[in-house]
């Protein structure tokens, strides 16, 4: 039990270390690049980044759930496990590479430099040679690492990126950060995980490892499919502008999810493995995990809806203001996705892909239904002999009503999520409700309070600090006094560490 809370203590110390510090340095990044480089650019890198995206799941074919799950992995099996994703990656960027021109004529209000798409897919063919190396340290619970590989890409990519764009390589220089950190993160972390492929890969391990991950690998693959239709849609019907606002606030919203999320999954699914036989300890810890997600996500969302106009004026510029609305309304939906990431990952522990999968696809339903429902809502053109125009609409409105729909078909996944669980770990919604409204409550009563200052007609600047340091100040009390025992327990889980 005592190796098991100091293992605990320091991989979540350095887990939180890696995403608070990973998020930091790429919301420094964006904020400056946004100041140099203009929506449309944005707009552009969001349009191809998304076939990156879907390639990468493709490529890493679900084997690091697999192999972290499994007791032990051999030498030979990690090995054959590292050429075939060597293999796909390299298949799916000669598919990419030929299907360039397609995309880019799908895509035929977006104005595309010649040869981006085919160098921004190069990012897939790096990032197969890391996928070992990155298992085999999740594995030995060596966050530590994993954390400085991170935060080291993301350090000199932003540097690079920033350099480029000050001279004037707008969309190129987005396109060099992507590559640059896939590059500079997969040479650290075989520089730290110290292996070797061996010279008798055992092949054979392809087929146990596709047993387990086929579900995930098609779950991971629709999922992100479905989520991107928003940018296919968006790309598609209006122009790389509006792309760029959707894209950065989707960006940006993500930044406290993932965060928290990244925190406490990354090692949350290890130690829920080691405790898979003693199923009273394992629920005991799920719900703590819980309780300290509820803990950060909620004020992070709450406060980011109360402060958004603030932080995108005081962060970047006025050109950027059209994306305030979609910042709002992602943030709804992102309170509630660290929560089902949970669900999702006791269910991979307890060796329950199947229902993993039909928890996703219900997800999905509910979103595809949404978008459906929205679109024909506000009447949005599809097809020429289709046409309705809808003149009494500004794009930033119609915008807006598909990421309402986004956000409740969220919510009702996550509460479908909560009930599943439930019956296999004993884990009812109303203990889930007991766990997390403390946490929900004070956040109203935070964002409020951060809503009131507006009234003050202050200077911008002035009106932004006094927003984020009152709001904090006001949560961070009203747990402590309220008794919390999340704050508690995680000052005393990050000191026991030493």
């Amino acid at each position: 039990m005592g190796e098991l809370k100091r293992q605990t203590s320091a991989s979540l110390a350095w887990s939180i270390i890696d995403k608070f510090g990973f998020q930091t340095v790429a919301f420094l990044v964006g904020v400056v690049t946004m100041r140099l480089i203009s929506p449309d650019d944005f707009g552009i890198i969001a349009a191809l980044a998304i076939f990156t995206l879907l390639s990468n799941i493709l490529v890493e074919s679900g084997f690091t759930v697999a192999m972290v799950r499994r007791t032990s992995n051999t030498n030979d099996e990690y090995t054959a496990a590292f050429y075939f994703n060597i293999a796909i990656s390299v298949l799916f960027y000669v598919v990419l590479m030929l299907a360039a021109p397609l995309i880019e004529g799908y895509y035929d209000k977006i104005n595309f430099p010649d040869h981006l798409a085919q160098f921004l897919f190069l990012a897939i063919l790096i990032n197969s040679f890391g996928i070992i190396p990155n298992i085999i340290l999740v594995k030995s619970l060596k966050f530590k690492y994993i954390s400085i590989a991170n935060l080291s890409s993301a350090i000199i990519s932003g540097v690079v990126v920033v350099v480029l764009a000050i001279k004037g390589y707008t969309c190129w220089a987005l396109a060099w950060q992507q590559v640059l950190q896939v590059v500079v993160r997969t040479a650290i972390m075989w520089f730290f995980s110290r292996w070797k492929p061996s010279l008798k890969p055992c092949f054979s391990v392809i087929k146990e490892l596709f047993s387990f991950s086929a579900i995930l690998i098609a779950t991971s693959i629709i999922s992100t499919g479905v989520k991107s239709l928003y940018t296919f849609l968006i790309g598609k019907k209006y122009n790389e502008t509006d792309l760029g606002y959707y894209g950065q606030a989707n960006k940006f919203h993500q930044i406290p999810g993932n965060i928290v999320s990244g925190s406490l999954s990354g090692v949350a699914y290890p130690i829920l493995s080691i405790l898979n036989l003693e199923k009273e300890r394992q629920l005991i810890y799920f719900r703590k995990i819980m309780r300290i997600t509820a803990f950060l996500i909620f004020p992070m969302m709450f406060g980011l809806i109360g402060v958004a106009e603030n932080f995108i004026l005081v962060c970047t510029n006025v050109v950027w203001l059209p994306a305030v609305p979609y910042l709002q309304i992602l943030s709804i939906s992102a309170m509630f996705m660290p929560f089902q990431n949970l669900c999702l990952q006791i269910l991979n522990v307890m060796g329950q892909p199947k229902w993993n999968f039909r928890l996703e696809m219900i997800r999905n339903s509910l979103i595809i239904i949404s978008l459906i429902v929205c679109v024909l809502s506000i009447n949005i053109e599809f097809e020429p002999q289709f046409s309705i125009h809808f003149f009494l609409f500004k794009n930033n409105f119609t915008i807006s009503v598909l990421l309402v729909g986004f956000s409740i078909a969220t919510f009702l996944a996550y509460i479908t999520s909560i009930f599943v669980i439930g019956k296999f770990i004993k884990y009812s919604i109303l203990e889930h409700f007991k766990d997390i409204l403390p946490y929900v409550v004070i956040s109203i009563f935070m964002y409020l309070i951060i809503c009131g200052l507006t009234f003050l007609n202050l200077n911008m600047y002035l009106e932004f600090i006094l927003q984020v340091v009152t709001g904090i100040i006001f949560y961070f009390t009203a747990t402590w006094l309220l008794g919390s025992r999340i704050l508690k327990d995680t000052i005393e889980l990050l000191k026991s560490r030493n």
